[in-house]
């Protein structure tokens, strides 16, 4: 029960995230979405940067939970047509 909590919350906030990248939502994260400097063979074009945090309670808060979960989306996720 409890992992399918997990799976609706993430699928709900993976939505949030993209309405937030493509301007879709009236939110400036401009400064806490950040491109990483150089590109990995793990991370791709749309991934973002994880905030460092240096609490759980930080570490589980919107931006770092729901960027690691964006950062893990396969790239066709972000190839198809809407």
């Amino acid at each position: 029960m409890a992992n399918v909590r997990r799976k609706e919350e993430k699928s709900k906030t993976n939505v949030l995230m993209y309405k937030i990248v493509n301007g879709l939502e009236k939110i400036d994260a401009t400064d806490r979405l950040i491109k990483p400097s150089r590109i990995s063979r793990n991370m791709d074009q749309h991934c973002f940067q994880i905030p460092s945090c240096y609490t759980d309670m930080r570490k589980e808060s919107f931006y770092p939970r729901t960027i690691r979960d964006w950062n893990a989306l396969p790239t066709d996720c972000f190839c198809q047509e809407s």
